[in-house]
């Protein structure tokens, strides 16, 4: 990447081959220009070199300078700001967990008042921000608190409801903009059923003058009667959200297995669309009874406590749509469910109302219907009520639980002073080594049944909708009349590569590619099939042109490397397939050009990586530099 500027004001973009790729006027569109993140760094780096033999008396140019060099850094920043909006919790009276070091939690203390209801965002760097909390117990009052426990201006009189496991979250959608879904009661007082619920949704601006304050509050999405829970996915471009309701049985009807879907982006709500789809809802009770969706953004479990059932859907996530997969038929009431990590395994709990306490696992993978459902944990005190799961940015999955029978003054316990954990969720049986009362909350913090329903900011693009232009290769002009970029061809999707020099055709997966000169290829791909449309995804390929002196050499570099399995989840492995070259430093380098794991050895673990694609850079005994990338899941 190379950048070219005049006296008028224009600024050209080059490849580092020297192809021009945009051209814009520095001080109009300039911002519109579409960088990937090693881009960035080169252009980066190429501005600091250019600039370093200008006078600084040359005012325009140095001006300039400053306008990219700020616009860089803005575009980096929408990516690096999107990780740890889940590092802390806010829930249960007084309780508060950090996880700032996810591999050391650490409990402070809040000014929630919350009974089962909560959520909680923190900015992208895991600074908390704000969260929801009642005005006390059992209160219909509810308003929002900043990190230093300071109401919120315009946050009174928010129309959300206290018993339900997940009926609220917030949802940032950038630096300054929040918007809290929220279920609530009908905002009139003719209610046509036994109880009258809605979706609303409120928007949280951040000013830099003002601070946080509530711009819009109590807007209603959904005009039918819903249950009190409700989920949600990132859509399959990574940006946006999918949010689930269920609707409600009422009065008028007998049963019901509706669905309603929202897409929420950037700039606007859509209108819901429904789906009938899984178990009908014959009883008004599985309205306090949890959903969820696992962290892989593949699943959604939804939990009908008074018919002993849990639906298993596989989601959509470009469309959004539920296809119904299993539906576990147990004698469970089940109250709330999370999945582990690796999605092998669902874990339940009964223990609000009348129900045992109980934690179950149940082995999704299991072929053996007499080991699917294990009962991990039980306590005959009818004292303690099991409340809700939760998966965390540490892979644990922690469990709350109440105390007492005498709302709202529960009286302080171990049972509810602490949460479980399960340190190994994705193990089967004892092996997931639950741990019941375990994490403690302070001196003057209770949990109750709730956690904060945490939407999953982490979860990247689907891998179908990612482009992939190929490895890195060796294109030998002197013995080949061209060579195969890209990868397979995927169905209902559009292609287009840029520049055309050199390549058989532009509109196709996998061109023969025979440039006279080193040569960076730009692959865009377009799904054009479905009403809301995954984005658009662009990725890149070096061919490098060579003399080449035998066969051999036709081979890519990438030959020369053992690397498995890919795509990988937890654990990568590089090795050197000749006995002359041995693997002597590896880079691993995500799409914004960041070098996030360096060793000098394999396996490399890569449990601690965001989903996406990422590069290696691997440096051999002989000299040589292989590069090529692997998909995280």
């Amino acid at each position: 990447m190379e950048l070219s500027s005049d006296e008028t004001g224009y600024v050209e973009i080059y490849s580092p081959t020297g192809v021009l790729l945009n051209t814009d006027k520095l001080f109009g569109g300039v911002n519109s220009i579409n960088l990937g993140g090693l881009q960035k760094v080169y252009l980066f780096i190429k501005l600091l070199w250019t600039m370093k033999s200008r006078p600084i008396t040359n005012w325009l140019c140095w001006s300039k300078f400053i306008v990219l060099l700020v616009l860089i850094l803005l575009q980096t920043s929408t990516h690096v700001y999107s990780q740890k909006e889940d590092r802390n919790w806010c829930f249960g009276y007084n309780a508060g967990i950090s996880f700032t070091d996810i591999n050391t939690p650490i409990s402070f203390k809040t000014k929630s008042k919350n009974l089962t209801m909560s959520s909680s965002v923190s900015d992208g760097n895991g600074v908390l921000e704000f969260y929801v909390t009642a005005t006390s117990l059992l209160s219909r009052k509810f308003l929002l608190r900043d990190s230093d426990n300071t109401i919120i201006p315009g946050s009174d009189s928010l129309n959300f409801i206290d018993n339900g496991a997940s009926s609220q979250a917030i949802f940032k959608i950038n630096d300054s903009t929040y918007y809290i879904l929220h279920v609530g009661e009908y905002l009139t007082q003719n209610c046509p059923y036994i109880r009258c619920l809605n979706l609303y949704y409120s928007v949280v601006i951040k000013s830099s003058t003002y601070g946080f304050f509530v711009s819009k509050k109590n807007i209603s999405i959904v005009n039918e009667p819903i249950e009190t829970r409700f989920t949600s996915v990132k859509h399959s471009n990574g940006n946006d959200w999918w949010l689930y309701v269920h609707g409600l049985k009422t009065n008028n009807i007998s049963s019901t297995n509706r669905f309603y879907r929202i897409l929420l982006r950037s700039d606007s709500i859509y209108m819901p669309i429904y789906q009938d789809v899984g178990t009908q809802h014959i009883s008004m009770n599985s309205i306090f009874s949890e959903m969820t969706t696992s962290k892989n953004g593949n699943f959604l479990a939804s939990c009908i406590d008074n018919q002993k059932t849990i639906d298993l859907f596989k989601i959509n996530r470009c469309d959004g749509q539920l296809e119904f997969f299993d539906n576990v038929t147990a004698d469970i009431n089940p109250y709330s469910c999370e999945f582990s990590n690796n999605e092998s395994k669902l874990y339940i709990t009964q223990g609000v109302g009348i129900y045992s306490n109980t934690l179950f696992q149940l082995d999704l993978d299991s072929k053996d219907d007499s080991l699917s459902k294990l009962n991990l944990w039980s306590t005959t005190d009818s004292l303690v009520r099991i409340g809700q799961l939760q998966i965390g940015p540490d892979n644990k999955i922690y469990m709350s639980s109440g105390y007492g029978n005498s709302l709202p003054n529960f009286p302080y316990s171990p049972y509810n002073q602490n949460l479980s954990v399960i340190n190994n969720p994705d193990s089967a049986g004892v092996a997931c080594d639950f741990q019941p009362f375990s994490f403690y909350l302070g001196d003057s913090s209770r949990a109750l049944f709730g956690l904060p329903n945490m939407p999953n900011y982490n979860l990247g693009p689907t891998s179908i909708y990612a482009a992939d232009a190929g490895n890195d290769t060796v294109f030998c002009s002197n013995i080949s009349s061209g060579i195969k970029i890209g990868i397979a061809k995927v169905e209902n999707v559009q292609y287009s590569w840029f520049p055309s020099t050199g390549l058989s055709n532009t509109s196709i997966a996998q061109p023969i590619a025979a440039p006279s000169e080193d040569t960076w290829y730009y692959l865009t791909l377009t799904d054009t099939t479905i009403e809301y449309s995954c984005q658009s995804r662009t990725d890149s390929v070096f061919v490098k042109v060579e003399i080449c002196s035998s066969t051999e050499d036709l081979n890519s570099s990438e030959s020369k490397l053992s690397i498995y399995p890919n795509p990988t989840q937890n654990i990568l492995y590089i090795k050197s397939t000749s006995q002359n070259h041995e693997v002597r430093n590896i880079h691993i380098i995500d799409l914004n050009g960041r070098n996030v794991i360096y060793t000098k050895q394999s396996p490399i673990n890569t449990s601690e990586l965001s989903q996406g694609i990422y590069f290696y850079q691997v440096e051999m005994s002989g000299g040589e530099v292989v590069r090529g990338k692997f998909l995280k899941n």
